[in-house]
């Protein structure tokens, strides 16, 4: 189920950077986990989800990250509230 949302975080992310230069060379930014990424790159992420709030590839991000969070819950039942 993951592994389709960050395909579908890739597939949106190349169709928008034709339009936006911005997300050239963040493939991998995107798809890898926070705590995976160097400081240099975790700071990259943040500028790009804040700046980017209205883009169709931080949606995706944001979805593929709550979809991972569901999965790795000890009591998948429970979903968070927010």
């Amino acid at each position: 189920m993951i592994a389709h949302a960050s395909h579908k975080l890739v597939l949106t992310r190349c169709a928008e950077q034709k339009r936006d230069q911005a997300l050239k060379g963040l493939r991998w930014t995107l798809l890898k986990g926070r705590g995976q990424l160097s400081e240099s790159r975790r700071d990259d992420l943040d500028i790009l989800l804040v700046s980017l709030k209205t883009k169709c590839t931080t949606r995706a991000w944001k979805c593929r990250e709550d979809l991972y969070e569901v999965f790795n819950r000890e009591q998948i039942n429970i979903a968070p509230y927010r």
